[in-house]
C-alpha cells in the first residue's frame, strides 16, 4: 500500500515538474499560437471562383481569416478597388483530375499552385505547389453513387488543400 501511495506521489510530483519545464521553455501546443493581425483580413485573387475557392472562404472564415475576393491589373497583378488590402492570396493554378481504379473505386487528386504578395505585388510566400489525393469507394449499381462520391471526395480534399493554405499562413 504504501509503495502505491509513493509510487503516486512520484508520477505526480514528475508530472509537475514536466508541466513546469516545458511551459517555463516557451513550449505551446500546435494552434495556441496567434495568427498575425495582418493576416486576418486579405484579398484572394483567382482566375475562377469555382468549388475550391468557396470551401477555402468558408474554411478560412472559420479560422478567422476574411478573404475578399478582387480584382487585379492583368499586366502589374497589382489590386484594384478602393480597399487595399496588405495581403493577396492568388490561385493561380487549379487541377483536379479523377480516374476509375476499379468498378467501384476512384483515384481522386487535386492540385493548387498558390503564392501571397503584399500590397506592392511582392512576394511574401513564393508560388507553392500543394496537392492532396483520395480513393473513394462507390456503388456501380446506384445511379448517382459515382457523381456522389466523386463530389464528397473532392470536397474531402478542398478541405485538405484549405487546412495546407492555413497553416502556411500561420507560419508567416
Amino acid at each position: 500500500m504504501i509503495r502505491k501511495i509513493t509510487f503516486t506521489l512520484k508520477s505526480l510530483a514528475l508530472g509537475l515538474l514536466l508541466t513546469t519545464t516545458l511551459s517555463s521553455c516557451g513550449f505551446h501546443l500546435k494552434g495556441l499560437e496567434p495568427l498575425d493581425d495582418a493576416y486576418r483580413r486579405m484579398a484572394l485573387v483567382t482566375f475562377e471562383f469555382g468549388a475550391f475557392e468557396s470551401v477555402l472562404v468558408r474554411d478560412l472564415s472559420i479560422k478567422n481569416i476574411d478573404l475578399i475576393l478582387v480584382e487585379t491589373d492583368p499586366e502589374t497583378g497589382l489590386q484594384l478597388g478602393e480597399e487595399l488590402f496588405p495581403y493577396a492570396l492568388i490561385i493561380a493554378e487549379d487541377i483536379s483530375s479523377s480516374r476509375e481504379l476499379t468498378s467501384r473505386q476512384l483515384a481522386l487528386r487535386k492540385e493548387i499552385r498558390y503564392l501571397i504578395n503584399d500590397e506592392k505585388g511582392k512576394p511574401v510566400l513564393p508560388v507553392r505547389t500543394i496537392s492532396a489525393e483520395l480513393t473513394v469507394n462507390f456503388d456501380p449499381t446506384e445511379t448517382e453513387s459515382e457523381d456522389i462520391a466523386r463530389e464528397d471526395g473532392f470536397r474531402t480534399l478542398h478541405l485538405q488543400l484549405s487546412d495546407q493554405i492555413y497553416r502556411q499562413i500561420k507560419a508567416l
